[in-house]
C-alpha cells in the first residue's frame, strides 16, 4: 500500500495551483495561500510520542515520510541508550537500562519521573503515542500520559503493539487493557486506538504503523475544503454526540477508499457486521457513496483540489469480544501448565521396587 503524501508535498500541489504566475523560488518562501474561503485548515502541529523501547523505535521509524513542521516528536523510555536525531526530543528515564518485561519492576521510579515530566511539558491538542501493550515500561508510561491527556481535555490516540506469545506478555496486554478501560470509565473519555499484533510478523506490523501515523498526520494537519478543525476534533471525539459513549475505541485508517478492514495487516480486525459506528470521516474529490457511511452516528467529508488522494476512516469499533476471551483463555492455559507442572514435578512414581519423585511424562 502507498503512503500517502506528505503535508509538504500537498502544499507544494496547491501552491503551483493557485500561484502558477509566480516565480518558483518566491513561493518556496511564503506561506501556504488561503485564497480559497473555504479552504479550511487542520491543526498546525501533532504531537508523536514513542513510549518505551518499541514505541520509541515505532515513532523514530514513522515520521521519516512526515513533514517535521508539522509534528512535535518525543520518546520516553528506560533504555540504556541516548538517542540523538533531527526533530525528536528524546528523554531517558533514570539511570534505568530497561524493565525486562515486568511492570512492576519499576513502577515507582517510572510513575515519579513521568508525572514530573508532565510538569514541564505541554501536549499538542492531538497526540499520538505510540507503544507496546506487552512491555515492562511503555505499558506504564503510556497510561499516564494518557490520564493527563484526558484531564486536560485534548485528544490522545494510541498505537499499541500486542504481543501474545509468552505468559507475562499475555497478561502485560491484558492488564494495559484493563488500565485504559479504567482510565476511559473514570474520565468519561473517548480513546481512539489502533492494535497491531505481532503474531503477523514484525515487518508487517512495522509497515501498518507506519502507514496508520502517516496517514493519520496527513489527514489532521493538511487544509481541505469543507472540512475544518472542529470537524476533525469532533470526529475524534465523536462523544459529544448523544448516543455515542466513552470508552477504548478502534479507529481505522486508509487511503484508499476500496479498501475495507479486511485489507488491513496487522491489525485487530473487529467484526463489523450489522454494527453501528460512531463516525466516519470521508476525503474525496469525486462523489463517493460508501456503505460504511449508512452505518455510522455522524460523517464528515471534505476534498483537496487538484489532488486524487483519498482518505477514509472509521472509529467506533469496539474491541472485538473474541480477542478479549482470547486473552482471557491464554492466560488461563498458562496457569493451568502452571499448575500441572507443580504437581507433576512433585509426583512420586516407582521404578521397580523404588519410589522416586520427579516430573511424570
Amino acid at each position: 500500500m502507498p503512503l500517502a503524501p506528505s503535508l509538504e508535498e500537498l502544499t507544494k500541489m496547491k501552491k503551483d495551483q493557485l500561484q502558477k504566475s509566480i516565480d518558483g523560488e518566491k513561493i518556496m518562501n511564503q506561506p501556504v495561500p488561503n485564497v480559497q474561503s473555504d479552504l479550511a485548515l487542520g491543526f498546525s502541529k501533532i504531537g508523536i510520542i514513542g513510549a518505551g523501547g518499541a514505541g520509541k523505535v515505532a515513532a523514530i521509524r514513522a515520521i521519516k515520510s512526515i513533514d517535521p513542521s508539522v509534528i512535535r516528536v518525543q520518546t520516553l523510555d528506560t533504555s540504556g541508550v541516548e538517542t540523538v536525531i533531527d526533530n525528536v526530543t528524546s528523554t531517558k528515564i533514570g539511570e534505568l537500562n530497561g524493565s525486562g518485561k515486568l511492570r512492576s519492576e519499576n513502577i515507582d521510579i517510572i510513575s515519579n519521573f513521568v508525572s514530573d515530566w508532565i510538569t514541564k511539558n505541554t501536549f499538542e491538542d492531538v497526540t499520538i503515542i505510540v507503544h507496546s501493550l506487552a512491555g515492562g515500561s511503555g505499558s506504564i508510561i503510556t497510561p499516564l500520559l494518557v490520564d493527563e491527556i484526558a484531564r486536560q481535555g485534548k485528544i490522545a490516540i494510541i498505537i499499541g503493539i500486542v504481543d501474545t506469545e509468552s505468559e507475562i506478555d499475555t497478561t502485560n496486554v491484558f492488564n494495559s487493557l484493563k488500565t485504559y478501560d479504567n482510565i476511559t470509565n473514570n474520565r468519561k473519555y473517548y480513546l481512539p486506538t489502533v492494535l497491531f499484533d505481532n503474531k503477523y510478523g514484525r515487518a508487517v506490523v512495522d509497515q501498518g504503523i507506519d502507514e496508520t501515523i502517516v496517514n493519520l498526520v496527513a489527514i489532521l494537519t493538511t487544509p481541505f475544503i469543507g472540512l475544518d478543525t472542529q470537524d476533525r476534533v469532533k470526529f475524534l471525539n465523536p462523544h459529544v454526540f448523544g448516543d455515542v459513549t466513552h470508552g477504548i475505541k478502534l479507529i481505522s485508517v486508509t487511503n484508499k477508499i476500496s479498501e475495507d478492514w479486511n485489507d488491513k495487516i496487522g491489525m485487530i480486525i473487529p467484526q463489523t457486521e450489522y454494527n453501528k459506528i460512531d463516525a466516519v470521516l470521508l476525503i474525496s474529490k469525486v462523489e463517493v457513496h460508501h456503505p460504511i457511511t449508512t452505518l455510522c452516528s455522524v460523517s464528515f467529508r471534505g476534498y483537496y483540489e487538484g489532488t486524487g488522494i483519498d482518505y477514509l476512516v472509521s472509529i467506533g469499533y469496539n474491541i472485538p469480544q473474541d480477542f478479549v476471551k482470547s486473552l482471557n483463555d491464554r492466560i488461563h492455559s498458562f496457569k493451568s501448565v502452571s499448575e500441572i507442572q507443580k504437581t507433576n514435578f512433585g509426583s512420586e512414581y516407582e521404578i521397580g521396587k523404588e519410589t522416586r519423585k520427579g516430573l511424570v511424562l
